[in-house]
């Protein structure tokens, strides 16, 4: 508390009567009727001794900055008018300027900088609202209940007047429209994401950069948007290391009979083609998406099938069934007597750190690797 005592004088419109509320913020109030002349509503204060900077033009220019602007009434401070009135997003997109949105997401932000993007919408349907979204350049921790806790990277305003006027946030978290305008906002996002990824690379590869686990956050925790979401994700792979591509893209250079969709996880691409058991798809031209994210790892299987292709690890890969001539040939070298002696011997001497040893057709320059055994 910075005050001592915070006294409301007040007079309604329509009422002869006027009257005076006041409280040393003790835990009580006192309300007296008392004689003002003029209708309207009169807020003072007495600063503690030690609060006196509270009082300066400039906190209070800021708090009004701060809590007052874009509302529909002036402020005044000592005859100049301190607040914005006229709420941008109110106008048309066309009647905006480039300085407006920069210093609305300043207000909304209250950080210097710009934004990556702005989204201006004007819609009747599902419900009348003007809303205008800034896509960040970092995530932030903060997240407002009407985006999924995803998108919080997504910072904004919604002027609706179709929401329930009620101080409970519960109550207006729950309405149905809400959930109508979070459903429209999410499809919205979505269509503007993929937007960039098809005809501006450039800024898909910032965005993605930025919130690529984000994205693949929302696959994981949200189930209504799953199919949507997935759309938007992006992998590179041994057949495109330098560009960012949709599974789709992936499946759309699949041979006709491959039922699967390879990835690989590590921290980078020299790791991952590190991996004996990269050998046997790079030797083969099998493509393989590029995983690098700790987050992938819950991914993938959440996705688990894509356009009737399920996706598969190639450390749990069945390479037995597609061919390698080279490995055939390699075989030709060694008797199936001494093969199955090696095999032998590897089980005796690793019988209590393995489950398995078998011959595999995986292997192309390295003698041996671990895999992910099969599930009973």
């Amino acid at each position: 508390m910075v005050t001592d005592e915070v006294t409301v004088e007040t007079r309604h419109y329509d009422s002869e009567e006027a009257f005076c509320w006041k409280s040393k913020g003790k835990g009580s109030y006192s309300i007296e009727p008392f004689e003002q002349k003029e209708r309207g509503t009169r807020i003072s204060f007495k600063f503690k001794k030690d609060a006196d900077e509270q009082a300066s033009p400039w906190q209070i220019r800021s708090i009004i900055k701060r809590y007052s602007d874009y509302i529909p009434y002036p402020i005044e401070l000592n005859g100049e008018k301190v607040n914005r009135s006229t709420p941008i997003w109110a106008k048309s997109k066309s009647e905006v300027s480039a300085d407006e949105y920069k210093d609305l997401f300043r207000y909304l932000s209250q950080k210097d900088g710009e934004p990556l993007e702005y989204i201006h919408i004007n819609a009747e349907a599902p419900a009348q609202f003007n809303a205008i979204f800034f896509i960040l350049r970092k995530p932030t921790d903060d997240c407002e209940a009407l985006l999924p806790s995803w998108l919080r990277f997504v910072h904004g305003v919604v002027d609706t007047e179709d929401l329930p006027l009620n101080v409970s946030r519960e109550v207006t978290q729950n309405s149905p429209v809400m959930a109508k305008l979070n459903k429209y906002f999410v499809k919205k996002l979505l269509s503007v994401f993929e937007s960039w990824a098809e005809k501006d690379a450039e800024k898909f590869e910032k965005f993605w950069a930025a919130f690529g686990g984000l994205i693949k956050e929302g696959i994981h925790t949200d189930y209504d948007n799953r199919d949507k979401i997935i759309e938007i994700f992006r992998s590179r792979s041994s057949q495109s290391p330098d560009k960012l591509i949709p599974l789709r893209e992936y499946v759309s250079r699949m041979p006709a009979d491959r039922k699967e969709i390879f990835y690989a996880f590590g921290r980078t691409r020299e790791q991952i083609e590190q991996n004996p058991n990269m050998e046997f798809f790079l030797k083969n031209g099998i493509e393989v998406l590029y995983l690098h994210e700790p987050i992938d790892e819950f991914v993938m299987p959440m996705i688990g099938v894509y356009q009737e292709k399920t996706l598969t690890s190639i450390d749990r890969a069945d390479t037995s069934k597609m061919s390698s001539k080279t490995q055939k040939e390699k075989n030709e070298d060694i008797s199936v007597n001494q093969r199955e002696k090696m095999v032998q011997y590897f089980k005796d001497i690793l019988k209590d750190k393995i489950g398995d040893a078998v011959e595999s057709s995986r292997l192309i320059e390295s003698p041996y690797t671990m895999v992910v055994g099969k599930t009973p």
